[in-house]
This record gives C-alpha cells, sequence and structure tokens, in this order.
C-alpha cells in the first residue's frame, strides 16, 4: 500500500501528499454531500450575505471541505513521484471514492447521522 510504502523511507524532512494526479472535483464533492444528506440541489456558495440559521448550521457540516469548494485544489506530489514512482498515482477519486470518504467523516464527526446503506 503506498501509504505504509512511505514509512520505510529515511526521514528526509519532506512532505508527501497522498492523492492521485486526478483528486476529486469540487462538482463532485457538492454532488456527494447533497446525496449522503439527501438535500436535492444542494448549491455551495463561497460566501452567503446574511445567512439564515439552516444555512449556518449546513456550514459546520461542511467547515473541514470547504476549502475544496473555493477552487480545484491540487497537490504537488513530486515527493511521492520520486520516493515510489509515478505509477503509484495513477488512481482517481471518482464519486465513489468520495461517497465512501465523505460519508465517513460525516459519521466519524457527527454520529453516524448517515445510515450504512448495506445494513
Amino acid at each position: 500500500m503506498l501509504i505504509t510504502d512511505l514509512f520505510f523511507i529515511p526521514d528526509s524532512n519532506k512532505t508527501y501528499h497522498i492523492t492521485g494526479k486526478h483528486p476529486g472535483s469540487t462538482k463532485d464533492i457538492q454532488k456527494v454531500v447533497g446525496d449522503a444528506l439527501q438535500i436535492d440541489g444542494l448549491i455551495v456558495e463561497a460566501k452567503v450575505l446574511s445567512p439564515t440559521f439552516k444555512e449556518k448550521l449546513f456550514g459546520k457540516f461542511l467547515s473541514d471541505l470547504m476549502p475544496y469548494f473555493s477552487t480545484e485544489i491540487t497537490f504537488d506530489t513530486t515527493n511521492v513521484e520520486e520516493a515510489l514512482g509515478e505509477d503509484k498515482l495513477k488512481w482517481v477519486v471518482d464519486y465513489d471514492a468520495l461517497s465512501i470518504i465523505i460519508v465517513e467523516y460525516f459519521n466519524n464527526m457527527f454520529l453516524e447521522i448517515i445510515p450504512n446503506k448495506e445494513k
């Protein structure tokens, strides 16, 4: 596995961004969040003037994800490529992968607010 491979590299005071070459898009994140919370037509705005109580409450659910909505973030993966090879980063974060990550985030932060579909 990629992360554990990095554990065996001698300490070199480098940062290793563990992400594929094609991270999830803001559009996909918005869709996954709306689907997970069962909110049709969810639109995430960079700034809302005079937000309602519901908008403020919803902002709490998205606070850690908001930086991803402000821009299409990319990470410098040069250190990972040099250490392990570029082929280790050929995976894509698609809707299904984002769904797993975001649902787990919500359930860990807000005590399983999203029912497990497998139960």
